[in-house]
């Protein structure tokens, strides 16, 4: 276990020391705050918040319309 700890320790010390993996380092974390933000961007545009889950605009139509022709195929079975 303790030379565990030790190859770890002296891993840590030469990753910390690096400035090429330091630069690594930094470029991954630009990228993954980059996809991060463009995820959330495209989430948000697409849905509305005010029921608490997001959905397109193209499956409010469809829904809207499905409900409509429900309506009015009920309508005309009981004839009203």
């Amino acid at each position: 276990m303790k030379e565990i700890a030790l190859a770890f320790k002296d891993l840590n010390e030469i990753m910390s020391t690096d400035t090429d993996f330091l630069k690594m380092e930094d470029k991954n974390q630009k990228l993954d705050e980059e996809i991060k933000a463009s995820i959330i961007a495209a989430v948000e545009s697409t849905g509305r918040k005010y029921y608490g889950y997001q959905r397109s605009l193209e499956l409010n139509t469809v829904g809207q319309d499905f409900h409509f022709w429900n309506a009015v195929f009920s309508c005309t079975r009981r004839h009203t």
